[in-house]
């Protein structure tokens, strides 16, 4: 069983353990982890309302053990229950328009919290304390009878909780849900609730999760700060793991775990039973059982801290066994982050522990146990590591360089991601970031604030010295600017944070300030350049001068200002546009459609793989995902699981179409498409999409449900004739046992799909998207022909420059502009 015990029948459970020993010991990892004190432990839980608390409560319930209780509910039940201690004096409360006593509400939770088990007992109150009045009154009530472990606070913007709750009014019944009552409730939410969030936040008790992202990557954040997060490193023997799963730990406040070390420890510790059971496996010549293994890991998790600790387990899973034997034990308490895979081919690998042999004196640094260690990773650590792969869940890394550059890569993943934001003035970044941060849950951060802020602030760190700066006429060294990024980084949340710096960096001095400060700690995920002509950013800057009071708004300062960025600014596009990284914009067009433009840059790339049945899609689709870090997503095998899964209403959607004879809804696969790249990873995810659009309603669907949130790369098309394509499905038919591989059902679909799909083709070929491959080819030489397309996507960006240089028809104002940048940037004359 995978089940927890309750802490009352522990001490039965162990007595049944002692009985069976090994076969039931392990199960003892997943007793609830409670304060050793006798005192319940209490996570208040706090958040405006349509934050999505209850959802998260509710997961956090069933995956940890906590009980939820609502005050809210607490107090509607006490009401409406006879014979009920405080109902009637509620009732009189609530009658004559006064707020319930806060001793009433805490007297209520503490008796909901005795009911259901008070010492060692774990609570989720949800809600409370609303007001620096609830704290006073929990104070006067509990005093210290209880252990507050922290608030947890769910971060949400005013705009996308007045949308959730008005999309859910339209269903709940519920009288508040109107956008009147909705604006009162989020008045008082900021006006009595933010201050208790902020006096929690200075007394170190506060733990922010930003939830306007999707629900599964709220939950990721969520489980690591009630479980344990977890990186698993692997890799073949030589590939440097050890070394650099040191540095992680040094650098990034990680807890390195090596399960071979675990077991050597336990095999020494004088006493151990499970000791015992590993040395006589290693007697018998056996393999320790991958349950022994987990629960050692488990067990080493829970003494150096569970819930928010940060592990690096180091050489597992190694085989599908080990992998098994994980999700049977830890299940969903421990949050596996993601996969490091460090990549390094037999030959360097031979090289590196043929060395280590000449001084290590370990018996496996010889040839012969090298060659044996490198077959078993292959048979067996390989699969597991593509089985990752395949769920989007693998970081590879090339471990073949110095080990030095290895960390500056290894560093980035550790650290916060960056998104530059760049443009003119008078571009409308602003604008823009201001939305970005709101949708997407990014923390905005502009380096002139940031200086600005510091100046003013009480006893600051540099507002001294950057006074000093401005009053000489000097420019405030960029060490400066970028210690307060930093500094503001760690402040809103280093690790896994996401920041948009807007309006940095504006010269190759700033660039090389970064670099040499954070820039190796700090992933730049792109730079997003709003590309605006100087007439029509000075148009905008003039209007805007008409009431900003902006000293700097006027014709002058505005010529001043385009000739600084054109000469600092536009260089460190162009460098960044040779890296690939920049996302152009085009910020001449109404504001409403540059959001749409910039939407899609925060969403997931798509690739639409097209292509008639038999003509090999499915096979190279699982190459491309293999290779070049895409995930493979099926319309139809997402349909026939989702009719699979118990309980699911689409599911019976599907079944009740599919029973009538009808096709089902587009908007149902478009659904799916959207839940299964939010559940692997929204942004930075990159999908294949197989098999979809087959029509132009499909089309037309996607478009309208999701198409401005998402980056369609191309369309790749399998171009094969009717003829190869009967043949091979006529040959698969031999063996598949597919009632639709028989020549009656082939010629049907290839109607359907000339008739339906083929317009869609050409449509992406119309529009420049289409990227058409041979697949009358073989195997390989049609693969062949896929890496060529990928190759030249992934470096189109390159190909782009030299067609700008080169074409002398291509040359226009804002090519002209252009290339001034690129010589100036490469310090060349034109």
């Amino acid at each position: 069983s995978s089940q927890s015990v309750a802490p009352n029948d522990a001490a039965e459970f162990v007595r049944f353990c002692v009985a069976f020993r090994i076969h039931c010991y392990f199960e003892l990892s997943l007793l609830p982890d409670t304060p050793s004190n006798g005192k319940p432990a209490v996570v208040f839980v706090l958040g405006g309302p349509g934050a999505g608390k209850g959802t998260q409560c509710a997961r956090i319930s069933e995956t940890f053990g906590y009980l939820h209780l609502s005050a809210g509910d607490l107090l509607r039940e006490e009401r409406s229950r006879p014979g009920s201690e405080y109902g009637e004096l509620i009732q009189n409360y609530i009658k004559e328009g006064q707020l319930v006593p806060v001793e009433i509400t805490v007297k209520l939770i503490k008796q909901a919290m005795e009911k259901h088990g008070w010492a060692q007992g774990k609570f989720l109150i949800d809600g409370f304390p609303r007001s620096f009045d609830n704290m006073d009154g929990w104070s006067r009530v509990m005093g210290d009878a209880v252990d507050v472990q922290f608030a947890l606070f769910f971060d949400c913007s005013e705009a996308v909780m007045e949308a959730r709750i008005l999309e859910r009014g339209k269903t709940s019944g519920r009288a508040d849900d109107n956008a009147e009552a909705i604006r009162k409730r989020l008045r008082t939410f900021k006006e009595e609730s933010m201050p208790v969030v902020e006096h929690l936040k200075s007394k170190g008790l506060l733990r922010q999760v930003q939830c306007e992202k999707a629900v599964e990557e709220v939950w990721k954040d969520v489980r690591a700060l009630f479980g344990p997060s977890v990186v698993f490193v692997l890799g073949g023997p030589g590939a440097g793991k050890g070394t650099l799963c040191s540095q992680i730990v040094q650098a990034c406040g990680y807890q390195h775990l090596s399960a071979g070390d675990l077991l050597r420890e336990e095999r020494k510790r004088p006493g151990s039973q499970m000791g015992e059971l590993i040395e006589n496996h290693i007697k018998e010549g056996k393999l320790v059982p991958a349950n022994i293994t987990v629960e050692l890991i488990l067990q080493a998790m829970r003494e150096k801290g569970w819930g928010g600790g940060k592990y690096l387990i180091d050489g597992f899973p190694r085989s599908f066994d080990n992998l098994a034997a994980w999700e049977a034990m830890a299940g969903d308490q421990v949050l596996v982050k993601f996969v490091l895979y460090l990549d390094v081919c037999e030959q360097v690998m031979e090289a590196r522990l043929l060395e280590r042999g000449k001084t290590s004196g370990r018996a496996d640094d010889n040839i012969e146990s090298i060659r044996k260690r490198f077959l078993t990773f292959h048979q067996e650590s390989r699969p597991v590591v593509d089985k990752f792969q395949a769920e989007g869940r693998v970081i590879r890394m090339d471990a073949e360089k110095h080990r030095d550059d290895v960390w500056r890569d290894v560093q980035a993943l550790f650290g916060p991601s960056v998104v530059f934001v760049l443009g003119g003035p008078g571009s409308g970044k602003g604008t823009q970031c201001a939305k970005i941060a709101e949708s997407f849950g990014y923390v905005h951060l502009s380096a002139g604030d940031l200086l600005r802020e510091e100046r003013a602030r009480e006893g600051s760190e540099y507002g001294d010295l950057i006074n000093s700066y401005i009053k000489e006429g000097k420019l405030v060294p960029v060490e400066i600017t970028i210690k307060l990024i930093q500094q503001a980084m760690v402040k809103f949340g280093w690790e896994g944070g996401r920041y948009l710096i807007d309006g940095f960096p504006r010269s190759f001095d700033n660039l090389a300030g970064w670099e040499s400060v954070i820039g190796n700690s700090v992933r730049v995920k792109f730079v997003l350049f709003f590309d605006a002509s100087e007439d029509t950013m000075q148009a905008r800057i003039i209007e805007r001068g008409k009431t900003s009071g902006r000293s700097d708004d006027n014709l002058e300062s505005i010529k001043k200002r385009f000739a600084t960025f054109q000469q600092e600014s536009m260089p460190v596009v162009e460098r960044y546009r040779l890296q690939g990284l920049v996302r152009r914009i085009d910020a001449e067009q109404a504001p409403e459609k540059v959001w749409k433009d910039v939407q899609r840059n925060f969403g997931p790339q798509v690739i639409f793989v097209l292509g008639g049945p038999g003509a090999g899609k499915g096979t190279q689709c699982a190459r491309i995902a293999a290779n070049f870090g895409f995930q493979h997503l099926s319309a139809g095998d997402l349909l026939r699981e989702e009719r699979k899964r118990p309980g699911s209403e689409l599911g019976e959607l599907i079944e009740s179409h599919i029973k009538e004879g009808k096709l089902v809804p587009v908007s149902v696969v478009v659904r799916l498409l959207q839940k299964a790249m939010e559940q692997r990873g929204w942004e930075d995810g990159k999908y294949l999409i197989d098999g979809f659009p087959r029509s132009t309603e499909n089309m037309q669907g996607w478009n309208e449900l999701i198409g401005p949130k998402v980056d369609v790369k191309f369309c790749l098309f399998f171009d094969c004739s009717e003829a190869v394509m009967e043949a091979r499905l006529l040959e698969r038919g031999k063996t598949s046992g597919r009632s639709d591989d028989n020549i009656e059902s082939i010629k049907k679909r290839f109607a359907t799909y000339k008739q339906e799909s083929l317009p869609v083709v050409e449509k992406f070929s119309s529009e420049g998207a289409m990227r058409r491959i041979n697949a009358e080819q073989s195997l390989d030489e049609v693969w062949n022909c896929v890496q060529e397309v990928m190759r030249n996507e992934q470096d189109g960006h390159l190909l782009n420059q030299a067609i700008v240089l080169i074409k002398p028809s291509s040359f226009n104002k804002d090519t002209q502009r252009f290339v001034q940048s690129f010589f100036a940037t490469h310090k060349a004359s034109p």
